[in-house]
């Protein structure tokens, strides 16, 4: 009833509501301490990411809430690391509710926050192709902001990167750490052609990556390794005739020709041809 009549009533006050809303929040963790239900403790947390993303807006006008994105990613991340630091699925499911409520949500908050960082990420991208003023909530501190989340984000996929060696998880944090890059460079040079200093980024994550595969068993780290000359390769066309288009060419296939030493295998040799 308390939710329905948030709802219903759009002239209540932004505080009343929120102050209805915590109070509905107690209500459900009770309930779910002391019955042991799981669908009061899920509730709690759900109302508990409702409250996360309402409070903002009392002190922000509604048309200006699309800026909060950056502020509610860094919110989601903050609270999925602190839930995944008390329990990974394996280990907390049947051990208490603490642990299992844990063990359950913050994959879920991890994703939303992945989702509202993106979408910030998409934002910033129109706003500098369109060359149109960037609007800003809090001035840098918005871009601060993002960078912290999408930090915290990898971290936590990084997390699951040292528990699981093996997993996918690989890929997602490479990529994550590719998207934070790009957002890094978009707020420093904006939508700018491609460089030398691209060109020098890549090939710095390549040979990071091969030193990386020389003391982790991972496969996954080796499939980035092999793809990572080829991004090198994909910048050299924007730079023809230039003299960093050969050292990228030179370099991609010193790397290529590094990992055939490390992996013992004939598949980098071959790749190494292609520059």
């Amino acid at each position: 009833m308390a939710i329905a009549t948030l709802v219903l009533y759009g002239s209540v006050p932004v505080p009343e509501r929120l102050l209805t809303l915590a109070m509905a929040i107690g209500l459900a963790g009770g309930l779910g301490v002391a019955t042991g239900r799981h669908a009061w403790r899920m509730a709690a947390l759900g109302m508990m990411i409702v409250f996360l993303h309402a409070w903002p807006l009392a002190f922000v006008a509604v048309d200006r809430a699309p800026l909060l994105l950056p502020w509610y990613a860094l919110e989601l991340a903050l609270l999925a690391l602190a839930l995944q630091r008390h329990g990974w699925p394996s280990a907390a499911v049947g051990r208490s509710p603490i642990l299992d409520l844990a063990a359950r949500s913050w994959p879920w908050l991890w994703g939303m926050a992945v989702i509202q960082w993106s979408l910030h990420l998409l934002a910033l991208a129109d706003a500098l192709a369109a060359d149109s003023p960037l609007a800003r909530l809090a001035g840098p501190w918005d871009g601060i902001t993002a960078l912290i989340a999408a930090a915290s984000i990898l971290w936590i996929g990084l997390r699951r990167v040292r528990d699981v060696r093996q997993s996918p998880w690989t890929y997602a944090a490479f990529l994550w750490a590719g998207a934070l890059g790009f957002y890094l460079r978009l707020l420093l040079l904006g939508l700018g052609p491609v460089t030398l200093w691209d060109t020098a980024a890549l090939i710095v994550v390549a040979y990071g990556l091969v030193f990386l595969q020389r003391f982790f068993d991972s496969r996954p780290l080796l499939h980035l390794a092999y793809l990572m000359p080829l991004a090198v390769l994909m910048t050299v066309p924007l730079q023809l005739a230039s003299v960093p288009a050969s050292l990228g060419l030179v370099t991609a296939g010193s790397v290529y020709l590094l990992m055939r030493r490390t992996t013992e295998t004939a598949t980098p040799l071959y790749l190494g041809v292609l520059p």
